[in-house]
């Protein structure tokens, strides 16, 4: 048989191999559009102590700002900062809070 021949048959296989196997029904559709207005804040590590100068309820996120892996691999805030203190009252004003990563380069925590 020669190959011209076989090529028609080959494309129509491919067709067939392609048309069903590109199923979309993965699971549910799960994502919602969110078009809301966003205002992001974020406050250094040495800041933390004065958190409740800032007006929480017009924020919709709030950043901690920076935190660096020390040589262990664990996150350390700058002026080694407590960070809860911000997730704390971050979250009593019902915003998400996130932690910045890298940025502040501490020298003590490169390895």
């Amino acid at each position: 048989m020669k190959l011209q021949n076989l090529l028609p048959a080959f494309f129509i296989f491919s067709a067939l191999i392609l048309g069903t196997s590109c199923k979309t029904n993965y699971g549910p559709d799960i994502y919602q559009p969110d078009n809301s207005f966003k205002v992001v804040g974020y406050i250094g590590g040495g800041n933390l102590g004065r958190i409740d100068s800032i007006e929480l309820n017009r924020l919709t996120y709030l950043n901690l700002a920076f935190a660096n892996p020390d040589k262990d691999g664990y996150l350390v805030m700058d002026d080694n900062a407590d960070v809860s203190i911000g997730v704390t009252k971050g979250h009593a004003a019902n915003l998400k809070v996130f932690i910045s990563l890298g940025g502040g380069g501490r020298p003590d925590t490169v390895f």
